[in-house]
């Protein structure tokens, strides 16, 4: 956005076609940490590009739900991609085509769940200096790796709950699986075409044969992409260390719609397939939303919503 921004600006004569200020089109929640409003100003203000902003919400979603489903055609895993159909939709109001930064995050290592398989391999191959500067990244990086666990843990008591089965979940890992498709198929819908530049085949072929100590220099994620962005984006973003991933409020959002979600979980296909954990995800899913919910148990019943939902929609049959 920024390089594409300083060459309009240099040739607006040249650029008139596709206007005198670029637009971009951003998810807020207003709930932290996963609202980022805060740096997207920090983008706006410093680059004087044009922001549109939606707020997608819990009670959008269920309106919404069975419409996204026939959209995608298949269930998915995780809300976030209602938040994308509706920033698409906000997209159309002002343009046709659109840059998505998906694949960034991939092949230049800007998950930090990846930090956990670098870390080890620093350890088993007694690089210790190395080790603890990945470590104690940002000072929370052990912290997160705790939560994370805590989270999985619970998160497979409540599978054995309702399955008998903590089922194969591999819970520390980032799920890259049909986001482009995803994207896509959420374009579409709203007539809104997508380049993805950092899935260039080139780059990717270039960017996956580096070693992991280059892409993350000293347990810094996405080292390679700040070093390059620094004379284009502001330094307090440059330098951030809270980055988190492009999602939703999960948890407060099933508490928000818990009492509908609790009906429609009570209701078919839910209650009369065990896959759907049966009549026992109602139950389990009410003594969540009174206990309260980590993470990861709240991405298992956003599975099994979107999964039943699917089911129900396309009006598939399970043997």
């Amino acid at each position: 956005m920024g390089v594409i921004n300083k060459l309009l600006l240099a040739h607006l004569e040249e650029a008139k076609s596709v206007g005198s200020r670029q637009h971009v089109f951003s998810a807020v929640y207003g709930t932290p940490p996963i609202d980022e409003e805060e740096w997207i100003d920090l983008v706006v203000n410093a680059t004087g590009v044009k922001a549109n902003k939606v707020t997608p919400s819990s009670a959008g979603l269920i309106e919404e739900l069975d419409t996204l489903i026939r959209a995608q055609e298949e269930p998915f895993q995780s809300p976030s991609v209602y938040a994308q159909w509706c920033v698409m939709r906000l997209a159309k109001t002002e343009v046709t085509v659109l840059l998505d930064g998906q694949g960034a995050d991939e092949v230049f290592g800007g998950y930090e769940t990846y930090l956990w398989h670098f870390l080890w391999d620093c350890v088993r191959h007694r690089d210790l200096r190395l080790a603890t500067a990945i470590a104690w990244y940002g000072n929370r990086t052990w912290l997160k790796f705790a939560k994370l666990w805590y989270s999985a843990r619970k998160e497979k008591a409540l599978a054995r709950r309702i399955f008998g089965t903590a089922l194969n979940m591999t819970p520390d890992e980032p799920s890259t699986r049909g986001t482009t498709e995803d994207a896509d198929k959420n374009s579409m819908a709203f007539s809104v075409e997508v380049r993805l530049p950092f899935l260039d085949p080139h780059l990717v072929s270039l960017l996956l044969g580096l070693p992991m100590k280059t892409r993350m220099h000293q347990g810094q994620t996405k080292a390679l992409l700040r070093i390059a962005m620094r004379e284009l984006v502001p330094r307090e973003v440059v330098e951030r260390k809270d980055k988190v991933s492009y999602d939703v409020p999960e948890v407060e959002w099933l508490e928000e719609s818990g009492p509908v979600i609790e009906r429609v979980f009570a209701g078919p296909p839910w209650r009369d397939l065990s896959i759907l954990g049966g009549r026992k995800v109602s139950m389990e899913f009410r003594r969540s939303i009174r206990r309260g919910m980590t993470p990861k148990e709240a991405r298992l019943y956003w599975r099994l919503l979107f999964a039943g939902t699917w089911l129900r929609v396309f009006d598939l049959r399970v043997k």
